[in-house]
């Protein structure tokens, strides 16, 4: 995780550096931008994108290069964090087909569809997917940590395995395509700290991860097995089935299996995407200061001050 937070420091420091360009597709809003691909023209390298929450669905998103795309996060008032009136920003889907997007984050969007990465040191976190994250084979050190994935994370190319790859703390919520819910096609990377609630079907076999070579896989709560998997370190994770180990060649692994459903993996601890040193953050909200909740009269009359109280909270 050393790794993780070294990238974490370094976004940072780029966001505090940046111009800060603001998008908003409501009616009325003051925004300089209606559109999110307008703002991308716009900005520079390494400036910050910020997108408002709306009740209508930006248009998809390619980024062109190097930019900080942060949305207000998902699920906020179901979750109860922002009383009412919290829509999340929604794009149908996202990709990356150009060099200079590379060191592109993308934080706090809720995407419906599918995210492509194509360059490398990317990172997306505390987003809500919908479908797939696929990485290209021209990709590395990818990192997706802190989402709510429908989805399946996996390199493109099963050949080129996204070297470098961290997928961490994020919650696969698998929705009812049985290829989804999987992490696979993976080498040289970390998978630490996720939770499952489903199994995904790879080859007829109810599987949480396959494929993968030379990782890390850690404290994990897994409700299906593994398949095709060589040369990995696999330990402390709680299980629901066996993996078989005819199919795990070379592994370090404890082989230990815990009973593990749907119904009980709230009880764990130390493993999942609530535990570890950087843990899921409820309904992706970035880090920073937010509101929480305003009251205001109804009316007041003419020549009478308004007074409006606004409750902020900071997210780590």
């Amino acid at each position: 995780m050393k790794k993780l937070l070294i990238l974490s420091a370094m976004c940072l420091a780029m966001t505090a550096q940046a111009t800060i360009l603001r998008v908003s597709n409501r009616t009325n809003s003051g925004a300089p931008y209606s559109t999110i691909s307008d703002a991308i023209s716009a900005a520079e390298e390494g400036d910050t994108i910020m997108v408002d929450g709306s009740n209508s669905a930006y248009s998809g998103v390619t980024l062109t290069k190097r930019v900080v795309l942060i949305g207000p996060g998902f699920l906020l008032s179901e979750n109860g964090v922002i009383a009412e009136g919290s829509p999340s920003a929604k794009i149908p889907n996202l990709s990356s087909n150009y060099n200079q997007a590379a060191g592109s984050i993308i934080m706090g969007m809720d995407i419906t569809g599918s995210v492509t990465l194509s360059q490398p040191n990317m990172v997306i976190t505390r987003c809500r997917v919908g479908s797939t994250i696929s990485i290209a084979n021209s990709a590395s050190n990818i990192v997706v940590h802190q989402n709510y994935l429908s989805g399946t994370v996996y390199c493109i190319t099963s050949s080129s395995y996204a070297p470098g790859t961290q997928i961490t703390n994020n919650i696969f919520a698998k929705d009812n395509d049985q290829k989804n819910g999987i992490i696979h096609n993976i080498g040289d990377g970390i998978i630490a700290y996720n939770t499952f609630t489903k199994t995904g079907n790879w080859a007829d076999y109810p599987v949480n991860i396959a494929n993968l070579a030379n990782c890390t896989v850690e404290h994990n709560i897994f409700v299906g097995s593994a398949i095709t998997i060589d040369g990995c370190t696999i330990q402390d994770n709680y299980w629901s089935g066996a993996a078989d180990e005819s199919l795990l060649k070379n592994c370090a692994t404890d082989k230990a299996v815990k009973e593990t459903t749907e119904a009980n993996i709230s009880t764990f601890e130390g493993k999942g995407a609530f535990a570890g040193t950087d843990p899921y953050v409820i309904s992706g909200i970035p880090a920073g200061p937010y509101i929480s909740d305003i009251e205001m009269p109804a009316s007041v009359e003419k020549g009478q001050t308004l007074r409006v109280n606004i409750k902020l909270g900071v997210q780590q």
